[in-house]
């Protein structure tokens, strides 16, 4: 089902069975791959691709005001089974892998590469050029600033403030609570 409220830049490929709500904005020579959900307020840069299954602007279960869409930079890529919620944002050239979860109010800064399984609670913040290894979590509120590295099933719990260039070992649990100060930029 495709609305005949949505806006076309130029029109994309879209697979089968593929749900577009009204009110969507898509860019250039996006491609949508089959059983893709797009619902109201997404809006897409160009040269999107967007997986089978993917999908993009979920309403969360207690909106907050001002969170009415959810942007993907052009260029960027979302994996098969990826889900954005409504007042996420994308930067351009983004990659994220199959089964990536990111909650409303976060921003995911250009070139980040966010890897298989990664889960992103509301409110979170990603620098450009951030890296996420498969099955890591962060948060609500935790802030990793440009180039920082999070690595596989590593947890960053709430609040958490990484500077640039930081990296998380594999599997490393850290907290906001349990640091007296920023972590160093190696662990």
């Amino acid at each position: 089902m495709i609305s005949k409220l949505i806006e076309f830049r130029s029109k994309p490929r879209i697979d089968e069975n593929v749900i577009i709500e009204d009110y969507v904005v898509l860019g250039r020579s996006n491609v949508i791959g089959a059983g893709a959900v797009l619902h109201t307020g997404t809006i897409t840069g160009d040269n999107v691709r967007i997986d089978g299954l993917v999908t993009v602007s979920k309403p969360p279960l207690r909106p907050a005001p001002g969170n009415d869409t959810c942007q993907i930079g052009s260029g960027s890529v979302l994996g098969t089974g990826t889900i954005l919620y409504r007042g996420s944002s994308i930067g351009e050239r983004c990659l994220l892998e199959e089964y990536v979860v990111i909650r409303e109010g976060v921003t995911v800064g250009d070139g980040s590469q966010i890897g298989r399984g990664v889960t992103i609670e509301a409110g979170c913040t990603l620098g450009k050029n951030c890296q996420l290894l498969p099955n890591a979590c962060l948060t609500a509120g935790t802030v990793l600033e440009e180039g920082c590295c999070i690595g596989a099933g590593a947890v960053l719990s709430r609040q958490m403030r990484l500077p640039a260039g930081s990296s998380v070992p594999p599997g490393a649990v850290l907290s906001a609570e349990t640091e007296e100060q920023t972590p160093p930029a190696s662990l």
